[in-house]
């Protein structure tokens, strides 16, 4: 009887030792492929870097040219700007169509009688007759 538990003992071991082996080689296949594909990974995330900076440098571009074809920008100015403060600029321009854009500054409060249309006092609740009444026009 002794010899049929030793028989038992050894084909437990051996069954637990090739499930073992068969373990670290699935392992090692897994992390082998783990490997790769954090390598592939690495290498798509570059090309997708290298392929926005393509594109950026297009949108950067195309900005660029139409800001100073409606501005007073130069291009110098323009260039060191991202590109989302281009696109902002362009869309601002793109809704003066139209509009003279010379100005003239405000200032709140009182001033000198030669000056006193470049002033704005508090207008919030005066009706039109209210504010022609005061010297404004519109």
């Amino acid at each position: 009887m002794t010899d049929k538990k030793t028989d038992t003992t050894v084909s437990k071991n051996d069954t637990v030792e090739n499930t073992l082996k068969q373990w670290a080689i699935d392992k090692a296949e897994l992390v082998n492929e783990n490997t790769n594909l954090k390598e592939e990974l690495a290498k798509a995330k570059h090309k997708l870097l290298e392929l926005d900076n393509i594109v950026q440098s297009d949108i950067r571009a195309d900005a660029i040219m139409r800001i100073t074809m409606r501005s007073n920008f130069t291009r110098g100015e323009l260039e060191s700007l991202p590109v989302n403060d281009l696109l902002k600029i362009e869309e601002t321009l793109s809704k003066t169509k139209g509009v003279d854009a010379t100005y003239k500054p405000i200032r709140a409060g009182t001033a000198s009688e030669s000056q006193s249309r470049m002033t704005a006092g508090n207008l919030f609740g005066k009706s039109r007759k209210e504010i022609l009444d005061m010297g404004g026009d519109f």
